[in-house]
């Protein structure tokens, strides 16, 4: 036997130098299988003082940097270079690499150290810190590491934050001297001043060591990027083009070309160029294109870093080593901080201020404005702001960015009727369904309407619609009032709108202002009703135009419980009437009281006693009574209709419904004789006790007029009609005229969305076929994919489900409900349901918008342009999103509109 054969292989240490793994040399073959999926990998031997491979790392100078081990996919925020955090750097010396694992808790750390006097006391030094990490218990949180955060800050922004604490601390000292010198002392200022101080400081050192804590990670940690991880940098910096060569350059690999891992780089992107188009992308998994393999690279990942460290000052040897450099990055890092501190109050003032629809400016002086005087108001209680506004003589060009200027700019950031200046403004509003499946109304854009005609109308809107990146093939119900340049058929914005969008628009009136227009057309409809509003009217206007003759009439009013002041009577909004109707009923007595006091009493002039005394005779009469008597509850009715109208969740199909079960109640009233009579009596029991006599009246009023015998040869063959018959006959008008208007319309509306009607009533119906989902198909734009299903079976079935989990619903909200929970299943459904919710019931969203714009532009303010008009507009009407915007990125954003005088 061979002495050789029993004497034991020797094996030798390999160290894999893309995982750091260390194995035996025969366990290669297993390792590159088990860990790279048999890919070929390079390694060194770990006993090997220099490195033999390319693929080893050597950085020419001591480095540490922590990248984020999860990169975000295709469709992520964050890019390659937002994850790098931190890097310091020193001048190079003989390199030789050595490799340190250490055992932080949250990721490896992979240290590469370039000079062999220094490993020792590094590696120690490194022992301490893991130690003092773990000991501290220190919980670092990625997820708190945002963009605007902790990311952005390095051990020179600690300093900055430590020299403000110094700071409030020196603002106790100055409290507490000013406390012992002061003859007569303040305690309840000093401990209200101190504990603002404190509970500031408490803030700052919670923050500072939550940064800290990050930092010292970042400064201790390397984690390095999977080598199989999709980076997706090159699609948030694309690769330049040269036009000469013809050819595309990495940016970041053409600045830093040479350094660590880019000894074998292909220097084609950063000297020579790609000329390869058709192999830029990828064909498969297997055979990933240029881009992929660049971008994933080593050589460019190292250049990354490279080019992070470049832009993070703190990390320079000159910030490093120079005491005052140093100082002066302290210094400028504690200034930013406190410039941002003060732009943060001064964007949160504007933020209160459109969020409330104030002004600005006060008397047209800016020193006398309400943003000047709220911000010297919090001085006098915040020390950043009193030492920002002390401090402006020091600043260059005295900048305190409180001029009408800037004010502009913060507004900015945060983001037709005829209005005082006496222009025409058209405001435009969306609806739609958003993600969670909420209802949503948005104010797009005030804009002045030069154009009043239907093609103007129309040309405007699309011009807001893509100004604001709408797409325009999206539009699928329009609505306005029923003005004949917006409504019309065939010159009207509703038939311009269609044209230029290039397809049918479906045109919804307005269901508030239809209401509002029919009830007025019923009011005249009746001569004793229509005198009842002029009486009301002539009422209102004789109290409310005199001081004095008011302050009688609230004497009068202040003696009976829960009585109401007399209202004005709306001119455009008839529904609005109920209220002064119900004023008037409840006080009915004092006012008639009052005004025969006022009618007697010499103390009031000649003019007001006969007009007072006018308005008593008119009403003191029974058509006065028992007009009231009618309206009170037709007018209520109305109201209640019209006010669910303007809600911004109702959709149509529960509108109409509504509006059917309104028609159906006036239909009852007015075929019900008995409840008339009733009513009629009732009022000439109340005519009684106010000394009234309605036969009296009435026989006066409306007695029976006889036809001439020319026109007629026997004129008492005419019909003889009594009290009760003449009054019915004048409710009937009334009722006759609402309830054929109102049906009438009710047709037509349910004839533009018939197919959803028929649908989604409530309780489903299973009696359906293909052809009423095919019509339902058919009234989804162009731009939404649901308009190319040809399936229209499948989509009966997605109903037949959805039918069956909606057995329980209410309403058609419900079925919308239930149809996000199972919108993966059933997406068809889902989106027919949010098609239906974005048909509009009203136009109350403008409306509303044009209530905001008298109190945002009123007298004092009706020079204000456009523009700022528009911006505190849409703050104002959207204060749910206003609340949630991180002023502190607005800051940032400040600072990059153009060159600031101050560094943030």
């Amino acid at each position: 036997m061979n002495m050789n054969t029993n004497k034991k292989r020797k094996r030798t240490k390999l160290v894999c130098l893309k995982c750091g793994s260390t194995f035996d040399d025969d366990y290669k073959k297993k390792h590159e299988l088990t860990q790279h999926g048999g890919e070929k990998v390079r390694e060194n031997n770990k006993n090997d003082s220099q490195p033999t491979n390319s693929e080893i790392i050597d950085f020419p100078s001591i480095s540490t940097t922590i990248l984020e081990e999860d990169i975000e996919k295709k469709n992520g925020h964050s890019s390659t270079d937002e994850k790098i955090l931190n890097k310091s750097s020193l001048s190079p010396i003989k390199p030789e690499s050595i490799n340190i694992e250490s055992d932080v808790k949250t990721k490896p750390v992979e240290l590469e150290i370039n000079t062999t006097d220094m490993v020792e006391n590094v590696e120690n030094s490194f022992k301490i810190i893991n130690e003092h990490l773990e000991n501290s218990n220190i919980i670092l949180d990625n997820s708190s590491c945002t963009e605007s955060s902790s990311c952005a800050y390095d051990w020179v922004a600690c300093a900055g934050m430590i020299e403000s604490l110094i700071n409030s601390f020196q603002d106790c000292s100055m409290l507490l001297k000013k406390l012992k010198t002061e003859n007569a002392p303040n305690p309840i200022s000093f401990l209200v001043s101190t504990s603002h101080i404190i509970s500031s400081i408490k803030a700052e050192s919670e923050k500072y060591l939550s940064i800290s804590n990050l930092v010292l990670n970042s400064l201790v940690s390397l984690s390095q990027v999977a080598p199989k991880e999709n980076v997706d940098y090159f699609l948030e910096h694309d690769p330049e083009y040269s036009l000469i060569k013809d050819a595309a350059f990495c940016f970041i690999c053409t600045l830093f070309p040479n350094g660590p891992n880019r000894n074998y780089s292909d220097s084609a992107w950063s000297e020579i160029g790609v000329r390869s188009w058709h192999k830029m992308k990828g064909r498969g998994i297997k055979k990933p294109g240029k881009l992929h393999q660049h971008f994933t690279s080593n050589a460019h990942k190292s250049a990354l870093i490279d080019f992070s460290n470049f832009l993070n000052f703190s990390g320079h040897i000159e910030c490093i080593l120079n005491k005052k450099n140093r100082e002066q990055a302290i210094n400028d890092e504690h200034q930013n901080k406190f410039n941002q501190e003060v732009l943060n109050i001064l964007f949160d003032i504007t933020r209160m201020l459109s969020r409330q629809g104030l002004a600005f400016r006060g008397d047209g002086s800016e020193e006398n404005g309400n943003f000047n005087q709220i911000v010297l108001l919090l001085s006098k209680h915040n020390a950043v702001l009193k030492k920002w506004l002390d401090d402006k003589a020091f600043r260059k060009h005295n900048v305190t960015y409180m001029s009408h200027d800037s004010q502009n700019e913060f507004i900015d950031l945060l983001n037709t009727t005829p209005d005082i200046s006496h222009r025409d403004q058209l405001s435009v509003c969306v609806r739609y369904v958003n993600a969670a499946g909420e209802i949503s109304e948005r104010l797009l854009e005030i804009i002045e309407a030069s154009d009043k005609t239907g093609l103007g109308i129309a040309e405007t809107i699309e011009s807001v619609i893509i100004n604001n990146e709408l797409p325009p093939k999206n539009v699928v119900f329009q609505s306005y009032d029923f003005a004949s340049s917006m409504s019309g058929k065939i010159n009207g914005t509703q038939q311009k709108l269609s044209e230029l969008l290039g397809h049918t628009v479906l045109f919804i009136p307005c269901q508030a202002h239809r209401m509002n227009t029919f009830l007025e057309h019923s009011c005249n409809a009746s001569v004793i009703v229509g005198d009842l509003f002029l009486v009301l009217e002539h009422m209102y206007v004789f109290f409310s135009s005199s001081t004095k003759r008011y302050a009688h009439l609230q004497k009068s009013l202040s003696e009976i419980e829960n009585s109401l002041q007399l209202r004005n009577l709306s001119k455009k909004r008839w529904t609005a009437r109920a209220e002064s109707i119900k004023a008037v009923w409840v006080s009915f007595d004092s006012i008639v009281k009052t005004l025969e006091e006022m009618s007697t009493a010499q103390y009031f002039d000649k003019n007001t006693r006969s007009q007072a005394l006018g308005i008593t005779k008119k009403i003191l009469t029974f058509d006065f009574v028992v007009s009231l008597y009618f309206m009170k509850n037709v007018m209520y009715k109305m109201k209640i209709l019209t006010e669910s109208f303007e809600a911004k969740d109702l959709n149509i199909i529960d509108a109409l419904m509504l509006l059917n079960s309104s028609t159906d109640i006036f239909n009852d009233i007015n075929n019900d004789s008995i409840g008339m009579d009733n009513l009629i009596d009732s009022s000439i029991n109340y005519a009684h006790q106010l000394n009234i006599n309605p036969e009296s009246d009435f026989n006066k009023i409306h007695r029976r007029r006889l036809l001439p015998k020319r026109l007629d040869s026997n004129p008492s063959s005419q019909a003889i009609f009594d009290l009760k018959t003449f009054y019915r006959s004048e409710f009937k008008k009334v009722l006759d005229t609402l309830t054929t208007l109102t049906s009438e319309h009710l047709k037509k509306c349910i004839a533009t969305v018939e197919p959803l009607f028929n649908l989604l009533k409530v309780p489903l119906s299973n009696k359906h076929s293909a052809e009423d989902f095919e019509k339902i198909i058919n009234l989804f734009p162009p731009g939404c994919s649901v308009s190319n299903i040809k399936d229209f079976d499948a989509v009966y079935s997605e109903y037949l489900v959805l039918a069956h989990r909606c057995k329980d619903a209410k309403n058609v909200l419900d079925i919308l409900n239930v149809s996000e929970m199972y919108k993966n299943i059933l997406p068809n459904m889902n989106k027919i349901l949010r098609l239906m919710f974005t048909a509009p019931v009203s136009t109350a969203s403008n409306e509303r918008a044009f209530s905001k714009l008298k109190l945002i532009k009123n007298f004092l303010r009706s020079t204000m342009n456009a523009d700022r008009l528009q911006n505190l507009m849409l703050l104002n009407t959207n204060k749910d999103i206003l609340d949630t915007i991180d002023t502190m990125v607005l800051v940032k954003k400040w600072s990059h509109l153009k060159h600031r005088r101050i560094e943030v």
